[in-house]
C-alpha cells in the first residue's frame, strides 16, 4: 500500500495512494530506514481504516497525537486524519475563573487555589494570555520576589556565642 524511497541525498519520501486514486507523496526528511518504516506501518494503519471506515489501533491514534503540526496537516490535507483546530489563547483571568468554578473540591482546597490564581493574575496581569508566560518569565519574576524578599528582610548582625570560650 505504501512505500518508502531513499533519493539521493539521503532524505526519504514515502509514496501511497490516496482515496481519489493518485499516488501520493509524504516527505520525511533525513531520517533512518526503522523510522520510516514505522512511518509507513503506521500510515498504512490509517489508509486503512479510512477505506474500511475503522478506527485505528490506540497506538496510531497517540502516534497522530504526537505529530507536529507540519506533518499533520499534510495528513490532513490527505483527509486521513481531521484538521487541528487552533484554539484561541485565554486571558490568565478568565482561565481561572472558568477552571476554578468547574471545581468540586472542598472550600479549604478552593482558597488555596484562589491565593495562588489571584497572586498569579496581581503578577503576570488578567490580561496575560497563558501561552505567553514562559519559564523564563516565571523565572524572572521569582528573582524579582526574592530581591525584593531579601530588601525587605532585617539584616540580623552575627550572633556572639558567649557561651563558648575559645
Amino acid at each position: 500500500m505504501a512505500s518508502v524511497a531513499k533519493r539521493s541525498n539521503g532524505r526519504r519520501e514515502l509514496f501511497f495512494m490516496g482515496a481519489d486514486g493518485l499516488r501520493k507523496c509524504i516527505r520525511l526528511g533525513v531520517v533512518n530506514s526503522k523510522q520510516a518504516e514505522s512511518f509507513r506501518a503506521k500510515l498504512e494503519a490509517l489508509i486503512q481504516g479510512k477505506r474500511t471506515g475503522t478506527v485505528p489501533d490506540d497506538e496510531v491514534l497517540q502516534w497522530v497525537g504526537r505529530l507536529d503540526d507540519r506533518i499533520h496537516a499534510r495528513l490532513a490535507s490527505f483527509a486521513l486524519v481531521a484538521p487541528r483546530e487552533k484554539m484561541e489563547p485565554l486571558p490568565l483571568g478568565e482561565f481561572f475563573a472558568g477552571y476554578i468554578a468547574s471545581l468540586t473540591v472542598k472550600p479549604s482546597t478552593r482558597g488555596v487555589y484562589d491565593r495562588v490564581a489571584n497572586h498569579l493574575i496581581a503578577v503576570f496581569g488578567p490580561d496575560k494570555c497563558i501561552a505567553d508566560i514562559t519559564i523564563k518569565a516565571t523565572k524572572r519574576n521569582k528573582e524579582r520576589q526574592n530581591a525584593q524578599n531579601h530588601r525587605n528582610k532585617p539584616q540580623r548582625g552575627r550572633s556572639q556565642n558567649r557561651g563558648r570560650t575559645p
